[in-house]
């Protein structure tokens, strides 16, 4: 009797197992790992991925796919936009324990990361504040978020609360920002 037939490898479904793996381990396979779950061999892992740092970029890209980024017809408020998107990467980075902290130290190799953080520093600067507000308002937020997910038990209520306040603090600044330069 023939092997049953298995689905062919490709980088999709070497991505997908991956993000199963993260799933259920709370934290990223090795590569080893990976491979024994797909049945092939490690170097078989290699023709569709570059290594580890490859399948950490596209992992996070995967993910980075369902986090809205709301538009301004959708929501007219930049801040209320930055909310939005904050909390959506929030509750889609619950689903994959330890992803966050690939987004830390690997997130500049994920494209989705990039145009993410591209999309919050233009909707600081719709929102009024200059270049280098902008950069330290982006750095402050990512160091909150960041940081919220290093807790092991998360209040959703709690993050949006000091996220609310963070928020208020730098539309604050934007008007002050304006109003001195004005």
């Amino acid at each position: 009797m023939a092997a049953p037939a298995t689905a062919p490898l490709t980088r999709d479904r070497i991505v997908s197992a991956a993000l199963s793996l993260t799933k259920a381990a709370g934290e990223p396979p090795s590569m080893r790992t990976l491979a024994g779950e797909l049945s092939v061999t490690p170097g078989a892992l290699y023709r569709h991925v570059a290594g580890q740092a490859d399948l950490v970029a596209l992992m996070i890209d995967e993910v980075m796919e369902h986090v809205e980024m709301p538009d301004e017809a959708t929501e007219p408020d930049p801040w209320r936009r930055i909310r939005a998107h904050v909390h959506s990467l929030t509750k889609t980075l619950d689903a994959y324990p330890g992803l966050d902290r690939l987004i830390a130290h690997h997130g500049d190799s994920s494209n989705a990361a990039r145009v993410r953080q591209q999309w919050t520093m233009d909707q600081l600067r719709t929102a009024g504040l200059n270049r280098r507000d902008a950069g330290r308002a982006y750095g402050a937020l990512d160091i909150y978020w960041l940081g919220s997910r290093q807790r092991t038990q998360r209040s959703v209520a709690t993050f949006l609360f000091g996220l609310d306040r963070l928020l208020e603090g730098l539309r604050a600044h934007s008007r002050n920002s304006s109003a001195t330069s004005g």
